[in-house]
């Protein structure tokens, strides 16, 4: 079960990825500020970019996920958008597509152990 969902996590990743390179437009934005959030009690900042639509409209978003090296406020960042806002702004890295590799080879792993102690007679205790 554990497997599934990294593997599911990791194919949704990818889409998203997939989806942003077919249907995303791209850009160039300025890191204009950072926000700070917690989670399971530690506390990380994603920058929050700004840039401008091929409309001329000025936009400015939160990103959760980005490069590996934080970028500084006032660095300009290639970031693909949703032209239809439907979708969270991503900074164009490999961290991404490595990140949904990651959590598919993890899943597909952890399932491949489960199956393969199932059949050898490993599991609930026997042996492992």
């Amino acid at each position: 079960m554990i497997g599934a969902a990294f593997g599911a996590l990791g194919v949704s990743l990818l889409w998203r990825n997939v989806w942003m390179m077919l249907c995303g437009n791209a850009t160039y934005a300025k890191v204009v500020a950072y926000q700070h959030r917690q989670s399971d009690g530690e506390t990380y900042s994603v920058p929050v970019l700004e840039f401008r639509e091929a409309s001329g409209k000025l936009r400015q978003e939160v990103v959760d996920f980005g490069p590996e090296k934080t970028p500084a406020v006032g660095a300009r960042v290639r970031v693909r958008f949703d032209p239809r806002g439907d979708r969270q702004c991503q900074i164009l890295s490999g961290a991404s597509w490595f990140l949904a590799a990651a959590l598919i080879l993890l899943g597909t792993g952890i399932v491949l152990l489960a199956t393969f102690a199932d059949r050898w007679g490993l599991r609930h205790g026997d042996g492992i």
